[in-house]
């Protein structure tokens, strides 16, 4: 939907509310600050104002006049509806008696279609999107004065409503600290999996082959249909040095029936397509690396890492001996240097560096 029809349905929508029997100071704090939001929004809501004002004035009951909202400046289009209205009133008037009910009508129709087409148009309209380009950051805070961070090649999808705060990670990765609003859940939606927030910060990154979700603080609860390939070496060791065992028995029993998952701070939830649902442990601070503009490598196949790199940087580095792929690679890199990068791999394992047409080829010497 354009800006503009957008903002007609919402005006119509509006004015029925400001009409109801429910209306509320808090109501009108909204309305204001929609109002104030465009101009858009004030000429649409100038007109159909108009148009009730007019429908007002005509000899039908049970339609009150709304007041209109007063602000210092009319655009242009609002300036000719209003000499219309006026026209229009004059000729009443003058002619007939016969034409006034048929213009009551055609003018109650128009009303009825325009606040009819708002209660369809509104639940349908596009919701709020954000996104990253390659190498660009963001920082979005929301509605509700939660906060998240975009990382590169990131798109986000949000749908706030009375119920619930949704998120839909339509690509990328992304950074939350959710603000507490018991009855409104926080929910990231990825890839099949629903993830709630429960008064937490946490980090989720998707990808084709994996969908990872990362808890800093607090607690997550994770709904999936992803079958569970069972705690693993990694959460053993997870339990042995973070957790309770009665904490994770309750985590181990979740994994088994494979649908709820409830994380604890530092802890680790991957989905891949072949290998089902595992737990780990990582380095919250090299998982957090990219809000630093840093990428953390450890004994990280050589193939990984350059793919970790490309992410943050249009100049791409393309492995052409494919001997090098599982080259270890270790180390603190800056993200978007991909030139400084390749330097620092020809040193350590003598490579050759070819560069041409905005791609950096690695070879063996």
């Amino acid at each position: 939907m354009n800006k503009v029809l957008a903002a007609r349905a919402e005006a119509a929508a509006w004015i029925t509310r400001l009409h109801s029997s429910n209306r509320t100071p808090e109501m009108e704090a909204g309305f204001r600050k929609w109002l104030s939001e465009s101009a858009e929004n004030r000429a649409e809501f100038e007109g159909l104002t108009d148009i009730w004002a007019a429908v007002s004035t005509l000899p039908v009951g049970g339609l009150p006049r709304l007041e209109r909202w007063e602000h210092s400046a009319e655009s242009l289009e609002l300036q000719q509806l209003r000499r219309h209205l006026q026209d229009d009133r004059g000729r009443w008037r003058t002619r007939p008696r016969w034409r006034a009910p048929a213009l009551t009508a055609a003018l109650l129709a128009a009303a009825c279609i325009v606040v009819l087409a708002a209660f369809w148009l509104l639940p349908h309209r596009s919701e709020p999107a954000y996104a990253t380009d390659v190498g660009e950051q963001r920082l979005v805070q929301l509605a509700d004065k939660s906060r998240m961070w975009l990382n590169s090649e990131t798109r986000v999808r949000v749908s706030f409503d009375s119920r619930q705060r949704l998120v839909e990670l339509i690509r990328g990765e992304a950074f939350f600290e959710v603000t507490r609003d018991a009855p409104r859940p926080f929910v990231v939606v990825v890839s099949g999996h629903r993830v709630t927030a429960l008064g937490t910060s946490f980090v989720i990154r998707y990808e084709p082959d994996r969908t990872a979700v990362t808890l800093v603080e607090g607690r997550v609860a994770i709904d999936s249909s992803v079958p569970s390939s069972g705690p693993g070496p990694a959460l053993e060791h997870s339990r042995r040095e973070k957790g309770t065992d009665s904490q994770r028995s309750a985590v181990r029993k979740d994994a088994a029936v494979a649908r709820t998952w409830v994380l604890s701070a530092g802890e680790r939830l991957t989905f891949e397509p072949a290998g089902g649902a595992k737990i780990d442990a990582p380095s919250v601070e090299a998982v957090l690396a990219w809000r630093r503009g840093e990428v953390v490598l450890n004994d990280t196949p050589l193939q990984e890492a350059v793919s970790e790199m490309n992410h943050y940087d249009k100049t791409t580095l393309v492995i052409e001996d494919p001997a090098l792929a599982t080259l270890p690679v270790s180390g603190l890199y800056h993200t978007g240097d991909n030139e400084g990068f390749a330097r620092a791999l020809a040193k350590m394992y003598r490579l050759d560096l070819d560069s041409r047409q905005g791609r950096i080829y690695l070879k063996s010497h």
